[in-house]
């Protein structure tokens, strides 16, 4: 019953409450955090922004300390701790179907469910789009509108459609691939 007033008061009211940096911020913060800590498994100190859509909650982890941008949707999604995800943030986590060629696509249903992980201390810029079944690895970087489609390692600074590995930012080394390319235009 807890889960289904939860559910009822984010999407009616907590949602469309100001920015967490708009005056009274910390409030419209602390109430959105504790609605959607009864929906979602959640840690300490997260601030989901205003008209964030995560469905019923069931397969979202967020970590400690993390935060997802307005008007983000994501699924089955595991956020790490020390997360940052920029406004805009589009996890998808299923597809359509388009197996049978003679029934329409929007009628052969969607495909299971392909979780999304996020390791800790990842920062995720504006408007990316990440598809199903792919993980962000520890402390990586995606860049502003990046579509991430496939796995991104620990320590990665990706960008672009689709999303490529610009360099470690341990050592700010390029990557390699990219350099050749570069270098041969």
């Amino acid at each position: 019953m807890l889960r289904v007033v939860c559910w009822i008061l984010y999407y009616c009211v907590a949602q469309f409450l100001p920015l967490s940096y708009r005056p009274f911020g910390g409030l419209w913060r602390a109430l959105r955090g504790s609605l959607v800590r009864g929906l979602a498994s959640a840690g300490c100190d997260i601030n989901i922004e205003s008209r964030v859509e995560f469905g019923s909650g069931r397969n979202l982890r967020i970590g400690s300390h993390s935060g997802i941008g307005p008007r983000s949707q994501v699924g089955d999604l595991t956020i790490g701790d020390g997360v940052i995800i920029g406004p805009e943030l589009l996890a998808l986590t299923t597809n359509h179907r388009f197996d049978d060629p003679g029934v329409w696509i929007g009628r052969q249903g969607y495909s299971d469910s392909q979780p999304i992980h996020i390791g800790e201390g990842s920062w995720i810029g504006a408007r990316v789009t990440i598809l199903p079944g792919v993980t962000i690895g520890r402390f990586a970087v995606v860049g502003a509108a990046a579509v991430v489609t496939r796995d991104v390692p620990d320590y990665a600074v990706v960008a672009g459609n689709p999303a490529r590995t610009i360099r470690d930012w341990r050592t700010g080394i390029p990557e390699t691939s990219n350099t050749n390319e570069a270098s041969s235009t």
